[in-house]
């Protein structure tokens, strides 16, 4: 579509910006002079071969950002699919003072795995040193504050970091959320 030349319409005088006008010079000339004024508003143009007439039409720019959306629209499902085909998703319960590690067996409840994910949990701890919650006069919340100790397979502090909702910690790989701030008795 955007490399196909402009095709010579049948009927031009059915279209809504037709003009007809005469003019002084022969038809070659003018074809041209009309190609020439064409091209440097940015239409693409055609000269017919076997007639004295030129083919003209913009759009083209918006072609190309039709094919930029898909293709854009392409890598993105190819990158949703490899996400989520080689990840996992799953949930823990970790209470204050409590240190968790990345294993299938520390996982509570079922674990969403990815068709290709190869079963290598990061082996990384997680230590619950604090939560903290803050609520409006109102009771609705305002913040959840988990203040973890990030700890390498070797159990040596990585580093300290914060995770509040829509923050995660980011470790090895493996993205941390805090999803809630149920009491839990341990």
């Amino acid at each position: 579509a955007v490399r196909q030349k402009p095709i010579q319409a049948r009927e031009i005088d059915a279209f809504k910006h037709y003009r007809e006008f005469p003019v002084s010079v022969g038809p070659d000339r003018a074809v041209e002079a009309s190609r020439r004024v064409l091209a440097r508003r940015f239409y693409r143009v055609a000269r017919a071969d076997s007639q004295p007439a030129v083919a003209a039409e913009k759009g083209a720019a918006r072609e190309v950002g039709s094919l930029l959306f898909h293709w854009a629209f392409i890598l993105l499902m190819l990158g949703v699919i490899f996400g989520k085909g080689t990840g996992f998703a799953g949930y823990a319960v970790i209470t204050e003072g409590e240190t968790w590690v990345d294993a299938r067996a520390n996982y509570d409840g079922q674990i969403r795995t990815g068709r290709f994910f190869d079963g290598d949990f990061a082996g990384i701890g997680i230590r619950l040193r604090s939560f903290e919650s803050a609520f409006r006069d109102t009771g609705q919340p305002m913040d959840f504050v988990s203040r973890v100790d990030l700890l390498d397979r070797q159990g040596d502090l990585v580093r300290q970091q914060d995770i509040r909702v829509n923050h995660p910690a980011k470790i090895e790989g493996l993205n941390i959320f805090q999803i809630n701030d149920k009491n839990v008795t341990p």
